[in-house]
């Protein structure tokens, strides 16, 4: 858990910044999904292999995380924090890849992952309001995390 030392309010109203952030909320790889798929692998270790069922555990909390921080900033800028992108697409359990080998759902994790990583650089690039930048920061520092913890957890079981 990160400690933030700036706090988040009175934000200008900005349905630009809304969409931006309603994406990477519960986009169709947004945190949301993120938070799901975890859930489904922690399931499939749950009592059955105590180490990977740790290893999904630790990702859960940490994307939860990245939910409620995100959802704080889009909460203060006045969005709904309905689970469906920008363009109102709802979230659907098709959007979990539903795999049971290990290497292949680490590889997925990765994947997504990198591809939130990319996604939170780009958005910071775009954003001037600097509190919600602070927030994207501490955001990228847990899925920074979170890359090189899948990582090595793949070079464990190689």
């Amino acid at each position: 858990m990160l400690e933030k030392n700036y706090k988040i309010r009175n934000l200008p109203h900005s349905t630009y910044y809304q969409s931006l952030l309603l994406e990477l909320y519960s986009g169709s790889e947004g945190f949301v999904i993120n938070y799901l798929q975890f859930m489904y692998q922690y399931n499939l270790f749950f009592n059955k292999n105590r180490a990977y069922e740790e290893a999904f555990k630790y990702l859960i909390d940490n994307e939860f995380e990245c939910i409620s921080l995100v959802s704080e900033i889009l909460n203060v800028l006045g969005c709904d924090t309905k689970f469906a992108s920008n363009n109102g697409k709802f979230i659907s359990g098709r959007q979990i890849d539903y795999v049971k080998d290990l290497m292949q759902m680490l590889l997925l994790d990765i994947e997504n992952i990198e591809k939130n990583i990319i996604e939170i650089k780009s958005m910071m690039q775009k954003i001037s309001v600097n509190v919600i930048k602070n927030q994207l920061r501490d955001i990228l520092i847990i899925k920074q995390n979170e890359l090189r913890f899948l990582k090595n957890l793949v070079i464990e079981i190689k």
